[in-house]
């Protein structure tokens, strides 16, 4: 990682880094290396925080952020906003950013969250975004990423999809 100063976001225990993106897409396109972004969001979490309470919601996403943590090697970096996480992943084809989204998406999945004595399962949706090989450009990652997250959403969520991909 690098050594840029990192703050620890309250919900998620999850570090987060100002800047980790630019400075990330900025090293790809010098270097010509492979750079990928999975976005990856509760499905439904501000109706089943509604329909609970905001500790079953932080709850969620502590286990979330856990699992998502797990998931990344050293050299990913990861950021959170209340119920989506980043995951930046240099030198990773999109391949590798789809097999890692996977495995994030199954393990949330196989979790349990317990509120008022009832079972709640959670899903996930996914955008991926990875240059060079769907984008020309790294600096677009985000908002490839973030449209190819509405996309899965609006297929129905509990999906990932590839930005630029035939889905």
């Amino acid at each position: 990682m690098l050594s840029s100063p990192l703050r620890r976001e309250s919900l998620s225990r999850h570090y987060e880094r100002k800047g980790f993106l630019v400075e990330e897409a900025t090293r790809a396109l010098r270097y010509a290396q492979l750079l990928s972004l999975v976005i990856v969001e509760v499905d439904g979490f501000k109706k089943l925080v509604d329909s609970s309470n905001s500790d079953f919601g932080i709850e969620i996403i502590n286990a979330c952020g856990e699992i998502v943590t797990r998931a990344l090697r050293d050299t990913d970096t990861a950021s959170s906003t209340q119920e989506r996480f980043f995951m930046l992943l240099p030198n990773t084809d999109v391949a590798g950013a789809v097999f890692l989204a996977g495995r994030v998406k199954e393990n949330i999945e196989k979790a349990e969250f317990t509120f008022d004595g009832k079972k709640h399962s959670v899903t996930v949706s996914a955008g991926i975004a990875c240059y060079p090989e769907t984008l020309q450009d790294p600096k677009t990652l985000m908002k490839s990423a973030i449209t190819a997250l509405a996309l899965a959403r609006d297929s129905g969520g509990n999906r990932a999809v590839i930005h630029g991909a035939s889905n």
